[in-house]
């Protein structure tokens, strides 16, 4: 079983890295069409994406915000579930593609 569920964690990775993929693309989109990123998911849906990202790590809405050098960041919580503001720790590098035990699990821009 341990080689099962390694394989369900690399899926779950892939998923994500994807999904964020795609979300980092319909930002740019925005971007473009606008001048500037938006400031949250209701501005990218139906038009940009068919629904708001989800968070792989804990199944709620993918975090977005736009930093203060104008790009966007991607994050989910982690398995512990707490927002972190997007803070990757050394943990969570440690873990990437996967989201970490702890800390928050950076999507976009990849680590």
């Amino acid at each position: 079983l341990p080689a099962l569920d390694a394989a369900v964690s690399s899926g779950d990775a892939v998923n994500a890295l994807r999904d964020a993929l795609q979300a980092a693309i319909a930002l740019e989109l925005y971007r473009r069409d606008h001048g500037g990123y938006p400031e949250g998911w209701g501005a990218l849906v139906r038009r940009y994406l068919p629904e708001v990202p989800i968070d792989h790590s804990t199944g709620q809405p993918l975090l977005m915000r736009v930093e203060g050098d104008g790009r966007p960041l991607l994050y989910g919580r982690g398995l512990d579930g707490d927002d972190d503001g997007g803070t990757l720790t050394d943990e969570a590098r440690k873990a990437w593609p996967r989201a970490p035990e702890q800390g928050d699990w950076v999507l976009y821009p990849l680590p």
